[in-house]
C-alpha cells in the first residue's frame, strides 16, 4: 500500500494494487475547514486535484463528495451557495 500526502493540508490518500481504477472519496467538511476556509479561491476541480496527487498511470473512475448541508441559521444565503457548488461538482 502506498500512502501519499497531498498538496493541501490534511489531504492524504491510500492506494492499493496496481492497474486498478480509482474511486476518490472527499470529506467536504474537512477539505473546507482544513484547507480552503479563509483563502481567496475555494472552488476546486476535485478530479484534477486527485490526478495531481495520484501517481502517474492511475485511472480515476469516479469522485464522490460527501458533506453535511449548511443550515443557513447564521448566513441565510449559505445553503444557496453550497447548492451552486454541489451542482458545479456534478458537471466534472
Amino acid at each position: 500500500m502506498l500512502l501519499a500526502q497531498g498538496p493541501l493540508s490534511g489531504a492524504a490518500l491510500a492506494i492499493r494494487g496496481e492497474g486498478m481504477g480509482v474511486w476518490v472519496y472527499v470529506d467536504g467538511f474537512n477539505l473546507y475547514y482544513g484547507a480552503l476556509k479563509g483563502r481567496p479561491y475555494r472552488w476546486l476541480n476535485l478530479k484534477t486535484l486527485s490526478e495531481e496527487i495520484l501517481p502517474q498511470g492511475r485511472n480515476i473512475e469516479k469522485v464522490k463528495y460527501f458533506t453535511a448541508r449548511v443550515s443557513g441559521a447564521i448566513d441565510p444565503d449559505a445553503p444557496r451557495r453550497q447548492q451552486v457548488y454541489l451542482n458545479a461538482l456534478d458537471t466534472v
